[in-house]
């Protein structure tokens, strides 16, 4: 046998297919619930939105608060100068105090529904 044999006969054994380590199991959060949970988290901040726009007592409240030495305090830091820069401040302003609280409704109430399922 000539060597160029040798060599593929040292190379052509058989050997055992690596199979790859068993993965971990999942945290416990699949797709769908995700998906849940962020189509409650965005209607449920449109819905806050909407509340804010057109319930009387909730929007005085955010008048109010946009009012406020507080918030007029932040009129400088972010450069809000002229009036149209000023109501978009306090549209993110609501946007944000929106979602934040329909994260805390969303994750309170996964919260309490695993509690009395236990």
């Amino acid at each position: 046998m000539n060597d160029i044999d040798m060599a593929n006969k040292k190379t052509s054994r058989v050997s055992k297919p690596v199979t790859p380590p068993p993965a971990a199991p999942a945290a416990g959060v699949s797709i769908a619930q995700t998906l849940y949970k962020t189509v409650a988290t965005v209607g449920l901040t449109i819905a806050l939105m909407a509340l804010a726009r057109f319930c009387h007592p909730v929007a005085r409240g955010v008048n109010w608060v946009a009012s406020t030495r507080a918030w007029e305090s932040l009129y400088p830091v972010f450069a809000a100068e002229s009036g149209e820069q000023r109501e978009r401040m306090i549209m993110i302003g609501i946007i944000v105090a929106c979602f934040l609280t329909a994260v805390l409704l969303v994750e309170g109430t996964l919260y309490a529904v695993r509690r009395m399922r236990r």
